[in-house]
């Protein structure tokens, strides 16, 4: 069956990629793996979050400028959620989305250190580490350095690492060979050929013949993001016979656990 990845972690429920939302994903049983995002600070401090800045009093604060401490301030996302609300809503097939946004509408929240979240992983679970940036975002090449110093503190635990840039993750390759790493791809299908553990794509970009090359390879395919009911099924009608061998990475879990179920009932 496949397996869920809830996509900076619980993010339908909580704000994304911070400890409310990781610890709502870590548990509940029917979710495998979590997602999350990081980048540092001018102290040096690995952070969980997406974009590479704030909004601050209409300003835009840019997170390798800033301390952790200027970071751990509450921040909301209501404009997000209004923006996602519309979208989901204006689809006929994602109306359970809108009216689940509604229930579970945003709440403040911070931005956590990496360390912390690893901290409560659970030993049953799986964390994906996604780099964001690379090392040349920064004056100097620590940034590669500070992540692994994070890492080793938890190699006891389920910890996978992907990144859009081929260069950091094939350096820290050569640095921690044990690592399960992946490569994230979004257009250019050319590095479903790096030697990865797994391939994290689009599901807008993957055929049937990319899955079958990959399973070949033995590589684990992870795809993102699958919201909606719509976009469920446009996966499984591509993916076919292979469908129940690839990860879903999703904002809605209980949605996509309830449609695999669902599938697996009436088969």
């Amino acid at each position: 069956m496949n397996k869920i990845v809830a996509h900076r972690g619980f993010s339908s429920r909580k704000l994304e990629n911070t400890m409310d939302a990781f610890k709502l994903a870590f548990g509940e049983k029917y979710i495998d793996m979590v997602e999350l995002d990081i980048r540092m600070t001018s102290d040096k401090k690995i952070v969980c979050i997406h974009d590479n800045f704030i909004m601050n009093n209409y300003r835009k604060e840019y997170i390798k400028k800033m301390t952790y401490e200027e970071l751990r301030k509450p921040i909301l996302h209501d404009t997000d959620f209004f923006i996602e609300l519309l979208k989901y809503i204006t689809k006929f097939s994602s109306l359970w989305n809108a009216f689940y946004l509604l229930r579970y509408k945003r709440k403040k929240g911070t931005i956590p250190l990496l360390e912390d979240v690893l901290e409560i992983l659970p030993l049953s679970k799986e964390v994906i580490v996604e780099i964001k940036g690379s090392n040349s975002d920064y004056d100097d090449d620590t940034y590669e350095e500070e992540i692994l110093k994070v890492l080793d503190k938890y190699s006891n635990k389920k910890i996978s690492v992907m990144s859009f840039d081929k260069n950091i993750i094939m350096s820290i390759k050569k640095k921690r060979p044990k690592l399960k790493l992946g490569i994230l791809i979004d257009k250019n299908l050319n590095d479903i050929n790096l030697p990865v553990d797994f391939v994290s794509m689009s599901y807008k970009v993957i055929n049937y013949e990319n899955i079958e090359k990959l399973l070949k390879s033995k590589k684990t395919i992870v795809l993102w993001t699958i919201n909606t009911y719509g976009e469920y099924l446009y996966l499984k009608k591509q993916c076919a016979d292979l469908f129940g061998k690839i990860a879903i990475t999703t904002d809605f879990p209980d949605l996509i656990n309830y449609l695999l179920k669902r599938d697996m009932a009436t088969k």
